[in-house]
């Protein structure tokens, strides 16, 4: 499960470009967590869509892809909209996402995905037959990408697994 979080996050980084909004790389994100709790057995007998749509994926993935890096690791920027310092709204559906803009030259961002199994979050799931349920593990690889015109230069510094 690992390596494929892993692929997965490299997968997404290969795709990365600037004119994106950064809230559709996490919505990506979203649908290769779902295929690998799928893959892995750990979700069953329901199809990625529906998983989406009712949200079963979000405690598995309770966080936003990623931020930018700026004065502050978690720098607020990230939900500025042009010059003059207005503030763009959060989606409803992600309320915790960091960086909502679209993507410039120049921009400093983590590509940060997580897949956590933490009881608390699970639990409103367990009453179903879709979770099969672990807990306790928690993996998160972190990897910091510079944004130069349309390429990315990633530092490939990350965190595998935090238990």
């Amino acid at each position: 499960m690992i390596n494929g979080l892993d692929n997965k996050q490299q997968l997404l980084i290969d795709t990365i470009k600037t004119g994106i909004r950064y809230t559709e790389y996490h919505q990506q994100m979203y649908q290769h967590i779902t295929s690998l709790l799928l893959d892995h057995g750990i979700i069953c007998n329901i199809s990625v869509e529906t998983m989406i749509e009712k949200g079963i994926t979000t405690p598995f993935f309770p966080h936003g892809l990623g931020h930018l890096f700026g004065l502050q690791v978690h720098y607020v920027g990230g939900l500025m909209q042009g010059e003059t310092g207005a503030s763009l709204a959060v989606p409803e559906c992600y309320p915790f996402l960091r960086c909502i803009r679209i993507l410039q030259s120049g921009m400093v961002l983590t590509i940060e995905p997580g897949l956590y199994f933490i009881e608390t979050l699970l639990a409103p799931w367990r009453a179903g037959s879709v979770v099969n349920i672990l807990t306790g593990l928690k993996l998160r690889p972190l990897r910091p990408i510079v944004l130069f015109v349309s390429k990315i230069i990633s530092s490939y510094m990350r965190i595998k697994l935090k238990i």
